[in-house]
């Protein structure tokens, strides 16, 4: 489900990028954090909660034999108190802001998604994410564009809510675009964890186009597993 926007907005915070169709992927880091060719995440932490929130990027891959632009997000939750916690999948949101004009940029285009499809570890989640007392649990969140050919934001915010015995608790994480060019954008070197196609963090840094989504066998038992091939 797409909701698109345009509206007038003052964010002083939001980079010039200069953005353009040609390029396959954008690497974010929370805002207000510095740039890093090693990924960075944000957290969100109350009393009975912690949820580590890393965005993986925005690149392009095959979903259902198209060829998709996607935005991939990270939560490491854990669970620091004797009541399990819930996390609806339609609770989970993606504002992505891009400058929809190169001389104004006040004017700010907006495209709000629900995740098209949610992993925990091999689990593939359609409802509801149950996190149990005292424990944790890792998500795979992924975003799709319905069109590839749009500029790749320079903002992503991340909201998510989450409901327990003692009311709701909610996430508003943004991420900001490392600019094009910039010398901290993680190169494209080989992967150092191969059969997680992990370095520094980053899930197949450098490589814009990854080739068909789908969950990848590993006998290993790791938070996040592969979901492309090598």
């Amino acid at each position: 489900m797409i909701v698109r926007q345009v509206a007038w907005l003052c964010l002083g915070l939001l980079v010039v990028t200069g953005c353009s169709s040609t390029v396959e992927r954008g690497y974010y880091a929370p805002l207000g954090a510095s740039f890093s060719t090693s990924i960075t995440s944000k957290q969100d932490k109350t009393a009975d909660l912690i949820v580590d929130v890393t965005c993986q990027g925005v690149y392009l891959n095959t979903v259902d034999g198209k060829l998709t632009r996607t935005a991939h997000m990270q939560l490491d939750i854990t669970r620091t108190s004797a009541t399990q916690i819930l996390f609806p999948v339609d609770g989970m949101r993606l504002d992505a802001l891009s400058d929809s004009t190169e001389h104004d940029y006040d004017l700010v285009d907006i495209v709000t998604l629900l995740p098209h499809e949610v992993w925990s570890r091999r689990i593939k989640m359609h409802e509801m994410v149950l996190v149990n007392p005292w424990s944790n649990r890792s998500l795979d969140i992924f975003f799709d564009f319905e069109e590839n050919e749009q500029p790749i934001p320079s903002l992503l915010r991340f909201r998510w809510r989450a409901e327990a015995d003692v009311g709701w608790s909610y996430g508003d994480d943004q991420f900001l675009r490392i600019p094009e060019g910039d010398p901290r954008i993680p190169p494209k070197l080989p992967a150092s964890d191969k059969e997680f196609g992990v370095r520094n963090g980053y899930y197949f840094p450098g490589y814009g186009v990854l080739g068909t989504r789908g969950l990848r066998d590993s006998v290993e038992v790791r938070p996040h597993y592969l979901f492309h091939d090598p």
